[in-house]
């Protein structure tokens, strides 16, 4: 994040590519690691709920924390954040590539599911100031949605290889060159933050960070974990006796 990018005759295609990187690569982490839920159970001896929940964590934690870390970016600046998400992903990558139980891998996942949220939420907003007045401005945000499939895509595609060839441990082990691609690119390309004096209303933030996150679990784990009473499998304390979790979450 230098003086020179904010030189006037640079196209805006440049820092472009390497936030769509970054973009593409939080999508790519969450459904590889949906394709490679098998491996995942075999080498831990889990339970399919159970290590279906290294997918719910990261999607229901990180759309909770969409709308707060947009708010903070806002305050703290739109390229710092950005540079931070990607630093983020990194450590927390190799933290799950490392782990040696499945309770770690879904610390692992809760933890990265940060960086998605800050990724997403900045990038949009890193791009319409990139393209402000552009005339190509419908075409970068043209290639925002087709970086959002292509993700999806290619996340199917490389946690099946992975799986298959090497470990699912591997597809955490790309995110280090990936991400450092897009972290020396954005440092490099992006100009600086504007000053700002808005704040946070941390008051209705949290809040609302918590209710979209267990919205969005009770959402997706009611088939496992019984939508009104409790499955066997369903992670909940003793006192709850044989209501579902899902009734707490929604």
């Amino acid at each position: 994040m230098t003086e020179g990018a904010a030189a006037k005759g640079r196209s805006p295609f440049v820092p472009l590519g390497f936030i769509l990187l970054a973009f593409i690569f939080v999508f790519v982490n969450a459904t590889m690691t949906a394709v490679e839920l098998p491996a995942i159970r075999a080498e831990f001896g889990a339970s399919f709920a159970t290590a279906e929940l290294t997918v719910t964590l990261y999607w229901a934690v990180g759309a909770g924390l969409l709308m707060v870390m947009g708010q903070v970016a806002d305050r703290w600046g739109r390229s710092r954040m950005f540079l931070l998400g990607i630093v983020l992903n990194m450590v927390f990558s190799v933290l799950i590539a490392l782990a040696p139980t499945l309770g770690i891998v879904l610390l692992g996942r809760v933890l990265q599911s940060i960086p998605f949220a800050i990724i997403a939420a900045t990038a949009i907003a890193l791009i319409n100031s990139l393209f402000k007045d552009h005339p190509r401005r419908g075409t970068a945000f043209g290639l925002v949605g087709s970086a959002f499939g292509f993700g999806v895509g290619l996340g199917n595609l490389l946690g099946g290889v992975f799986a298959e060839t090497l470990s699912w441990r591997w597809s955490f082990w790309l995110n280090v060159p990936v991400y450092g691609l897009a972290l020396i690119g954005v440092w490099l390309t992006l100009p600086p933050d504007p000053k700002t004096k808005r704040s946070i209303d941390w008051k209705g933030a949290v809040p609302l960070a918590i209710g979209l996150a267990t919205l969005v679990l009770g959402l997706a784990e009611g088939e496992d974990w019984g939508w009104i009473t409790k499955q066997p499998d369903a992670p909940a304390p003793s006192w709850f006796g044989s209501v579902s979790p899902v009734i707490v979450c929604l």
